[in-house]
């Protein structure tokens, strides 16, 4: 016999659409991703568990850009720039000045712009030739596309509830004839709305591995990692 109790705890780990607002929830936190009103995917929350009926209050207002950023496009809305937005993939020289999460270059140039184009709800799904994420019951799998460039993207998001941890990866697929070079591809971009935040991480070295260090996050670029070519006890990568 099922409670109640476990009714609603097995239907609140899922993957929910509304009106293309995307809602990923684990036993203790929530992701709420967006398409916006100039196409591009963003992040209005992650952190504590929210529920269906938080979703429209969660959505992150537009507000006004700096007086120096460029609209992207004035039809759609006059108030979005991509310097202001919360996007969930970066690409270089259109006006969104955070550090790009990809770079592409090819004979019709190195400027592209990628907007939704459609979305899944599905069972994970192997990748061929490659390590796959796996236990996770659903994937969101939210296509972006330059049509000009005839270049996709796919995002891919993995709920695993009981460790309350949201898997993130990236495919770039070439539709087009002409080759195009991956300079740069990160499986995930993150933008943090608020600024009170303390970056956390792990150094070491041998018989003295984890040595802990805390950093509030300031208006500055940090990167840590291990010159080894491996991960190790120098510097563990999370």
């Amino acid at each position: 016999m099922v409670s109640h109790r476990e009714v609603f705890r097995h239907n609140l780990f899922m993957i929910t659409e509304q009106e293309l607002h995307f809602l990923l929830r684990t036993r203790e936190t929530s992701l709420l991703l967006r398409v916006n009103e100039i196409g591009k995917l963003v992040c209005d929350h992650y952190g504590a568990l929210i529920s269906e009926s938080d979703i429209k209050s969660a959505s992150f207002p537009n507000g006004m850009p700096p007086g120096r950023s460029t609209i992207y496009d004035e039809k759609l809305c006059s108030s979005l720039a991509l310097s202001n937005i919360t996007a969930e993939i970066s690409t270089p020289l259109k006006g969104d000045y955070l550090n790009p999460s990809l770079v592409l270059s090819s004979a019709k140039g190195q400027v592209y712009d990628f907007v939704y184009v459609s979305h899944d709800i599905r069972e994970p799904q192997k990748i061929e030739g490659l390590p796959t994420p796996r236990g996770a019951e659903e994937e969101l799998v939210i296509r972006l596309a330059d049509k000009a460039m005839e270049v996709e993207v796919e995002l891919h998001y993995f709920v695993y509830e009981d460790c309350d941890v949201i898997g993130k990866n990236m495919v770039v697929i070439n539709h087009g004839e002409t080759s195009v070079e991956l300079i740069k591809a990160m499986s995930s971009q993150f933008c943090l709305i608020d600024n009170d935040y303390v970056l956390v991480a792990n150094f070491g070295n041998w018989a003295g591995e984890f040595s802990h260090c805390e950093t509030p996050i300031g208006h500055f670029k940090y990167s840590f990692g291990s010159d080894t070519g491996s991960s190790g006890d120098y510097h563990n990568p999370f």
